[in-house]
């Protein structure tokens, strides 16, 4: 074979393993952001949106009256980024774990000599080197990328938690403010109804200018309060749309269902129930997926104690001779240390997330703990806030009894019905500090004691075909 033909056929040879290579191998054209593009469809989203609405129809249902809080749930699932972060790196991990399941790719490599003194100069061939383990290596990285896959699966449905959550709060928020301004309106007219007696009272010499000052300050308090009453009720609606994902244009003129906080007074769960609840918060679960994770770091580091094999099998065809070889190699082989040092590492990382699984678990009881009192207190406040409700439209319903029969005046029944709006107001304080608590009871349980639906958001953004 002449030295032109040899040197074409190796070409040939080498371009055509490009060739393969190249072929197998996938492309990916990168798509530049562009804030005014993101801009321009984070406005564009709605309520009405067609592909959320066939997702509420399959899950929590359209809304016939006002959102519900299950409802504002699957939005949040639909619209926001948080989770479709999460989804984000959920999908990474398995793609992680794939790729540590596969089987290694072997080397390639193809020598080329000339020798100009030889008959024939032209030495050429080809040889694989094939990837061997040793000592668990690859089923250690495996271990270790399906556990770091739990973590991500299970912050995906700790994100999820954390949204219905911040709407819990936001719904809360929204339903105070409402049945503020509606009391705070009603305090503002009884107000006013006082200072107009008061002045007429005045003028005939009935009660003193200071007296008229105090009812005259009272109603501009009032009146204060239902100002800032707006901007709390602007405050609340923003918090809900951010936390949806959703422009503040979308949530203006919606109405919301408050039901979920009017119904019956759930029954606190017992101390198994607490137990087991605990056991399945998704923080526990989190640190015990990074304890798996550690101990698969600690059994790679064991593994890498064993040197790196790779198995040579080539052909060479070396100046007119045919040859074959079988090279074992081997690399990073233990000879100063037993990499004793990576080994240190893992032990302890494990050992951090032993504590750090401790301090999870110590503090989720003692938030358990501290949240049933909480609720404990805030309903022994909320049943006084009744009781002396009660008591002040009791009276005031007597008052207007006693007007009516002429016993009483018209000043002292507004002042009546004046002192049962301000005990509604206190009692409506204390109605949303229960709710609070009660909110912050099922945060460190993770799960609603409304209701029992379970809420897990999908491991792929509804909005993906």
């Amino acid at each position: 074979m002449k030295s032109k033909e040899i040197i074409h056929k190796s070409i040939q040879i080498m371009g055509s393993l490009a060739i393969a290579l190249a072929t197998g191998c996938a492309s990916e054209k990168t798509v530049p952001l562009q804030p005014q593009t993101m801009a321009e469809s984070f406005e564009q989203r709605s309520l009405n949106d067609p592909g959320l609405l066939d997702y509420l129809r399959y899950t929590a249902g359209v809304p016939q009256g006002g959102w519900t809080l299950d409802q504002l749930t699957r939005v949040g699932f639909y619209f926001s980024p948080s989770l479709d972060a999460a989804r984000a790196r959920l999908k990474k991990a398995e793609s992680e774990t794939r790729s540590a399941e596969l089987q290694p790719n072997p080397a390639l490599s193809v020598p080329l000599q000339y020798a100009s003194a030889a008959m024939k100069p032209w030495t050429y061939g080809l040889t694989f080197d094939i990837p061997i383990d040793l000592g668990g290596k690859r089923v250690a990285i495996a271990n270790r990328a399906r556990a770091l896959g739990d973590v991500a699966r299970l912050e995906l449905g700790q994100q999820a938690w954390q949204l219905r959550s911040t709407l819990r709060k936001n719904l809360l928020d929204l339903a105070r403010t409402v049945r503020q301004s509606t009391l705070l309106d009603r305090q503002i007219s009884l107000e006013s109804d006082l200072v107009a007696m008061m002045q007429k009272r005045l003028t005939v010499g009935a009660v003193s200018a200071n007296e008229l000052a105090i009812e005259q300050g009272s109603l501009i308090k009032a009146q204060l309060l239902r100002s800032q009453l707006s901007e709390k009720h602007l405050n609340a609606l923003t918090a809900l749309a951010d936390a949806l994902g959703l422009p503040l244009g979308a949530l203006q003129n919606q109405q919301f269902d408050f039901g979920l906080f009017e119904g019956q007074i759930p029954a606190l769960p017992s101390r198994i129930m607490q137990h087991l609840a605990l056991e399945n918060r998704a923080d526990m679960q989190i640190a015990l997926a990074r304890y798996r994770v550690q101990q698969a770091t600690l059994q790679l580091a064991v593994a890498r104690q064993y040197p790196d094999l790779s198995l040579g099998v080539g052909y060479l065809f070396d100046q007119g001779e045919n040859k074959y070889s079988f090279t074992p190699s081997f690399s990073n082989l233990p000879v100063f240390h037993g990499n004793s040092g990576e080994i240190d590492q893992a032990r302890a990382g494990l050992a951090e997330a032993l504590a750090s699984a401790e301090i999870v678990q110590q503090h989720a009881l003692n938030a358990c703990s501290h949240a049933i009192q909480s609720v404990h207190l805030a309903r022994e406040n909320l049943d006084k806030s009744e009781q002396i409700l009660s008591l002040q439209q009791r009276q005031a319903a007597a008052a207007n009894r006693a007007f009516q029969v002429g016993s009483q005046s018209r000043l002292e029944v507004v002042l009546a019905k004046r002192s049962a709006n301000r005990a509604e107001i206190q009692q409506l304080s204390n109605w949303y500090t229960f709710q609070a608590a009660i909110g912050q009871l099922e945060n460190t349980l993770q799960r609603p004691l409304y209701d029992q639906e379970g809420q897990q958001p999908e491991p792929h953004s509804p909005r993906q075909p």
